[in-house]
């Protein structure tokens, strides 16, 4: 919306003159109309104005967010960037909290919300932090109640949840709804629980597993709804989330799934697996483009990890969730791992270099004289593919194919290994530097599939056929 000059003036003077209170509610309007694509305002410019007048006040940018940071703190460890599915518990997507914050102003709580938030607001510009975090923690249950009575009988599927969706503008909102009201009922001992465990814990001895289950009975006593809640915080704290199954066999008592899994404990120990599972997912687009290894490569161990923890601690079902769910991520995992590694003893042979002649008489050859990066950058990543489910193969599928990929590779790559040597004795010196960049990730996948020793003497032959001089041809005798 352009403005001219003398609407822009009158403007001005109307908003640098507003009660901060005032100010603040306009700016959340202007703000809210401006993301609903409305026209009611010239947006830029209002809130440019407002924000002035507020900051004039002492209120800025940072303590303007405070109050809905202060809102989302009883949930704030279950906030995640995406999720696959929306039903997943102990998950909020972070764009959701603020469309709900919108709708607790809007039409929830209306005549509180902005009040609340200007105290607040006026706390922390006082530099009173205690105070501001009290006002909020007296909303938490308040907002709790209000979300979850207007949303916990609506059935999913039916005319009012699609209307829910309709309203919030995305699917997954609504369950996010139910999933923030569940915490902010039980906001104080979420708190509470939070703040006595350390971020980071690992549970390397037993005495972490009772200290942390002493703490997880501090919590029911605290609560009698939405207990699953304190398990999935407790999992969230750990270094090594799946490692809240120790925690959860400890509160049950019992080492068959199949009974532990009546517990709501459990949740804790599915949310985990459906975590993972979203870690294999991007752990199988990174190894399909070859790219990102390191990554890939952590992702796989920890999912690994995760199953040596869960089979150690209980006596894991096929019949089970978590035991289809295990069983199905390492099938998946197995059958993309076997594929990758089927390639490698092709690619090894690409690498033999092919002299001026031999180019000129193979029907595939592309005539060029270096090695195709693509393929070498393949060649290398499925190698360390190939080194790394060797640390696995006890839990994978895969032994047979294991095997006979590397013993293939190996064997072709000694053989490429001993031609380039070879090329690389007789040929002249413009040729012995494009031998070397077959030669360089040769050398590299030796490393990987024979160690640093065997390496090494390849990069020592290599040396020496490079100084070597090229035999010079004998001029022959022709008799007329």
């Amino acid at each position: 919306m352009e403005l001219d000059r003398q609407i822009q003036e009158k403007l001005n003077a109307q908003l640098a003159f507003l009660q901060p209170k005032a100010a603040l509610a306009l700016l959340r309007e202007v703000r809210r109309d401006e993301e609903r694509g409305g026209n009611s305002y010239p947006h830029e410019f209002v809130a440019r104005k407002l924000t002035e007048n507020l900051e004039n006040h002492g209120f800025d940018a940072e303590i303007l967010r405070q109050p809905w940071a202060l809102f989302c703190e009883p949930f704030q460890i279950f906030l995640v960037d995406r999720k696959n599915d929306p039903r997943q518990r102990g998950s909020i997507l972070r764009e959701s909290t603020s469309v709900i914050w919108d709708w607790l102003w809007t039409e929830l709580l209306p005549d509180q919300l902005p009040d609340l938030e200007f105290r607040i607001i006026q706390a922390l510009s006082d530099d009173k932090p205690d105070e501001a975090r009290a006002l909020m923690a007296a909303f938490h249950s308040q907002a709790g109640d209000r979300i979850w009575s207007q949303l916990s009988a609506v059935e999913e599927g039916s005319r009012e949840y699609l209307s829910y969706n309709s309203r919030f503008g995305k699917p997954g909102i609504f369950e996010d709804a139910m999933e923030m009201a569940r915490a902010l009922q039980i906001a104080p001992a979420l708190i509470q629980l939070r703040g006595k465990m350390r971020a980071g814990l690992t549970l390397s001895h037993d005495e972490d597993v009772r200290h942390c289950h002493a703490l997880y009975k501090k919590f029911l006593q605290t609560t009698d709804n939405h207990i699953e809640l304190g398990m999935m915080l407790m999992a969230r704290r750990l270094e090594k989330p799946y490692e809240v199954i120790k925690i959860i066999q400890h509160h049950v008592d019992v080492e068959l799934d199949t009974i532990i899994l009546r517990d709501p404990a459990s949740q804790s120990a599915t949310l985990v697996l459906c975590d993972l599972e979203d870690s294999i997912r991007d752990a199988l687009k990174l190894i399909s483009q070859y790219q990102d290894f390191p990554l890939a490569a952590e992702k796989i161990t920890e999912f690994y990890h995760c199953m040596a923890v869960f089979t150690s601690v209980v006596e894991t079902s096929t019949r089970s969730l978590w035991g289809n769910r295990i069983i199905q991520i390492r099938n998946i995992l197995s059958a993309a791992i076997k594929l990758q590694i089927e390639q490698l003893p092709r690619l090894v042979k690409i690498l033999r270099y092919k002299n001026k002649s031999q180019r000129f008489l193979s029907p595939k050859s592309n005539g060029e004289s270096s090695p195709n990066a693509f393929d070498v950058n393949q060649a290398i990543y499925i190698a360390r593919l190939l080194d790394l489910s060797g640390r696995f193969l006890s839990q994978l599928s895969i032994n047979d194919a294991f095997a006979k990929a590397k013993n293939e590779a190996i064997n072709f790559l000694e053989s490429v290994s001993e031609i380039n040597v070879s090329e690389l004795a007789k040929a002249e010196l413009g040729e012995k530097n494009k031998i070397l960049e077959y030669f360089k990730p040769m050398i590299e996948l030796t490393l990987i599939l024979q160690g640093e020793e065997r390496a090494e003497l390849l990069e020592r032959r290599g040396d020496s056929a490079f100084r070597a001089q090229p035999a010079k041809s004998q001029p022959r005798n022709i008799l007329i």
